[in-house]
This record gives C-alpha cells, sequence and structure tokens, in this order.
C-alpha cells in the first residue's frame, strides 16, 4: 500500500513509501479507500516544524472515499459507500485506512470528494468553536480571526448563517483584494482590540492576535482558542478577570466523542455545502503523490484556502 510516513531524518519530515502495511476492520471500525485528503495546518506542524510523531507514523486526519471493508461488527455504512469525516488515530495519507464509524458520514448526493474532505476537521472544529458562544447566536457578536484559513472561512460563514453579527479578521497587513466574505460580514486587517465587544472570538492563531481577542471579548464572552501560527506569547490584559469572561481551548476530538454526535454535526454541515449555503473555500488540488509540493503552497500562502490531494 502506498502513502507517506514520517521521517525526521528527512528535511519534508515525510517519504513516500509503497509497502505500508495494509489496514484490518475491527468492531466499530470500518476501512476506507481513500480518494482524496484535504491538508491542516495543525498536521503539517506536527510533520514540519514539532517532528513530535514517532518514525514512521502515517500522518493525516481528513478523508473522503469509499467504504472497503466494514466493520466487524456491522455498525456503520456498508461496503461501497461513499463517505467522509477524519480520523481519531491519524494515518489518512495512505491509499486506505481504518476509521471509527463514529467518525464518518454517508457522502450526500451532489457534494463531491475534494469538496467533501475539507469538511471534517476544519467545517467540525469552527461548527464546534461556534458551540461555545454564551449566549444564542442569533444577534450575538463573533468574531473570527484567521479568516481566509480552513477553519476561519467555516467559522465565518456559519455564523454568518446562524444570524451572528460577524466580524472576519485577516492579518495585518493583508492584501484584502480577492478575499469573498458573506454579504453583511465586516472586514478587519488585523484585530482590534478595542472595537465593538464580542460575545465569541474565535482565534487560530495566537501571540499577540490572541491577545488582542482577550482585549476584545465583552463581559461574559468566550474566547475559543484552536491552535497557533504565532510562536510568541499572549499576555492576558489587564482586567480580564473582571470581564467574568472565558478562555477555552477547543479539540473536537475530546469535545465530539458521543455516538452519532460527528456523524450528526457533519451531515448538517454536507447539508449546507449540496444546499448552496455554505463554500469549501477549495483552492487547490493535487496528487498525492506531490504532496510535499501541496504542503509548501499552503504553508507559503501561495494558495489561500483549503488545499487537496487526490489519490487515484
Amino acid at each position: 500500500m502506498r502513502g507517506w510516513i514520517t521521517d525526521s531524518d528527512n528535511e519534508d519530515g515525510i517519504v513516500w513509501r509503497d509497502d505500508l502495511d495494509e489496514p484490518t476492520p475491527g468492531p466499530g471500525r470500518a476501512v476506507i479507500q481513500v480518494q482524496a485528503n484535504s491538508l491542516n495546518r495543525g498536521e503539517i506542524l506536527h510533520v514540519q516544524r514539532y517532528r513530535s510523531l514517532p518514525p514512521g507514523t502515517v500522518p493525516g486526519w481528513d478523508v473522503a472515499g469509499v467504504v472497503a471493508e466494514a466493520a466487524t461488527d456491522q455498525t456503520g455504512p456498508g461496503v461501497g459507500t461513499r463517505v467522509f469525516g477524519w480520523s481519531d488515530r491519524r494515518g489518512t495519507w495512505a491509499e486506505r485506512v481504518a476509521l471509527s464509524v463514529d467518525s464518518l458520514a454517508v457522502t450526500p448526493e451532489g457534494l463531491g470528494v475534494e469538496d467533501a474532505s475539507t469538511l471534517g476537521v476544519a467545517a467540525l472544529t469552527a461548527y464546534a468553536a461556534l458551540g461555545r458562544c454564551p449566549v444564542p447566536l442569533p444577534g450575538a457578536h463573533v468574531v473570527v480571526t484567521g479568516a481566509t484559513g480552513g477553519v476561519g472561512s467555516f467559522a465565518v460563514q456559519l455564523a454568518q448563517l446562524a444570524g451572528s453579527k460577524t466580524t472576519a479578521v485577516l492579518r495585518a497587513g493583508a492584501d484584502p483584494n480577492g478575499v469573498q466574505l458573506p454579504d453583511g460580514v465586516d472586514l478587519e486587517l488585523g484585530i482590534d482590540p478595542d472595537g465593538p465587544p464580542a460575545d465569541l472570538v474565535v482565534d487560530s492563531v495566537g501571540g499577540e492576535v490572541l491577545a488582542g481577542a482577550l482585549r476584545r471579548v465583552g463581559l461574559g464572552g468566550t474566547v475559543v482558542t484552536l491552535g497557533r501560527t504565532l510562536d510568541e506569547p499572549s499576555p492576558l490584559p489587564p482586567g480580564w478577570f473582571q470581564k467574568h469572561a472565558q478562555l477555552h481551548g477547543l479539540r473536537f476530538s475530546r469535545d465530539y466523542t458521543a455516538p452519532g454526535v460527528t456523524t450528526a454535526a457533519l451531515t448538517r454541515i454536507a447539508g449546507l455545502v449540496v444546499g448552496g449555503r455554505l463554500t469549501t473555500n477549495l483552492s487547490r488540488v493535487g496528487n498525492a503523490a506531490d504532496l510535499v509540493t501541496l504542503i509548501d503552497e499552503l504553508v507559503t500562502r501561495q494558495a489561500r484556502g483549503k488545499v487537496v490531494m487526490r489519490w487515484a
């Protein structure tokens, strides 16, 4: 079986192999024939910067494909079913992977495999983050940093669909030309710490941007942090605790563990895409064998939006 594995001695942190062990099904775990994966900055950081995975690990979270072998206890979708989702144990950067049936959803008619592969981590993370809003989303003020990234793009759209007043924040100095936002969404270049108070700030940047989010959130509000791309501290502002606000570090893989919860959320998100109400911001599709090039395009921002690799 072909795929990518971690190699700390390699400059890119990964190497291509064509002799990987085949996955096997188990109770509650089906083998998926992988057709597409979308890339996430978090998994790339683990491969390239942190080098935190044991050598020989198959990385990858997102997946879309077809069930090749059903779970041995006959739970979940049957053989031949088109599915999408994410891996709770990584391993999707290969031709086949065994996944929990609770992390999969059936791909609806009208949803292409590339678009489906973008929904597992980014869209579900955005969905979970918005669920942390301390007030009902209709009428709430939601601020999203990193608004053109994978999670950020979904968070902006889902907040707007929910009836929130939504502010999309791009990095300071970014070129806003070509950035497509839903009608009615406010745009900021760099977060304004003293702007209109937010009920919820969804941050995936960290550093001084997260510090600005902590200042921006209003009384009783919540800041959800999803990760960081800035390797710098995020000091708490004076008077933070007087706001009675919350700082929540979110990992949907921890928060979305009950059977059926992830499947239901993914199914709802896919329905929004098929219905034309949510876009995946898919910007680049390439071959699996060209993964190193695709990663470089994503990291250096040559590709704005979701980047997907296809398996023939």
